[in-house]
């Protein structure tokens, strides 16, 4: 069991690692930038962090700047 989370953890860090490779980041960085990312949200789930929608979208720009590193143009 353990080594099939892992597998299906390394494919989705990969799938956001090529989002980060669409917007320009070189692999290392891309790689580094998924993995931040990936852990950033399982960490939410994983500690059970209950926060609002609103709470959680008066946050989005902060995020965008510190995970993706630029402002989100959503």
């Amino acid at each position: 069991m353990a080594q099939t989370v892992r597998r299906i953890d390394e494919q989705r860090i990969r799938a956001v690692a090529n989002i980060f490779l669409n917007l320009g980041y070189e692999m290392d960085e891309a790689m580094i930038r998924a993995r931040v990312t990936y852990y950033h949200q399982v960490g939410y789930y994983a500690l059970a962090i209950k926060e609002s929608k609103a709470a959680r979208l008066q946050g989005y720009q902060l995020y965008s700047r510190v995970l993706i590193g630029r402002d989100s143009e959503a």
